[in-house]
This record gives C-alpha cells, structure tokens and sequence, in this order.
C-alpha cells in the first residue's frame, strides 16, 4: 500500500489539496486506479505489489501533470507531496 497526503505548504503550514487525482505508473504493470485526495489531502493506493519494481507517483488536477516522481516500494509506504 501507498498513502500519504498532497499539500502546498504557505507560510509553513501544510494546506491539504482535495479533490486530486493520484496514481502510480509502472513500466511492468501500466497504470494504477486512481484515487482522489480527501478533504485532507489524503490518498490510499492498495494492492501494490512490493517487490522492489519501480513506480511513478503522479498527481493530476484533471489532465494537467502536477507532481512525478520515481520512487521503490519494498514495503508498505507513505509518501507526502508538497505542491
């Protein structure tokens, strides 16, 4: 599993971004389903296989790219993003 919460930070504080859609992407097995942030900027992607493949964490509002980034998952994981 891949959680965690997706934040702008402003004037040190972490503001949570609802309504993002969050996935992982993985040359061996394609895209994951996506999953929306909650009203607290959280997300929970299950079922990931934890085998050490790469993946990319992305995060979209709509179509538009706002945040990839390469990361291994050797166990379950939780990954902030900070917009």
């Amino acid at each position: 599993m891949v959680s965690g919460r997706v934040v702008i930070v402003r004037n040190d504080s972490d503001l949570p971004v609802p309504g993002l859609s969050v996935s992982l992407l993985s040359e061996k097995y394609g895209r994951s389903v996506e999953k929306v942030t909650d009203n607290t900027g959280g997300f929970s992607i299950q079922e990931v296989p934890l085998n050490g493949n790469p993946f990319f964490l992305e995060v979209r509002s709509s179509k538009e790219l706002l945040y990839r980034r390469r990361i291994t998952i050797l166990k379950d994981t939780v990954h902030d993003v900070h917009l």
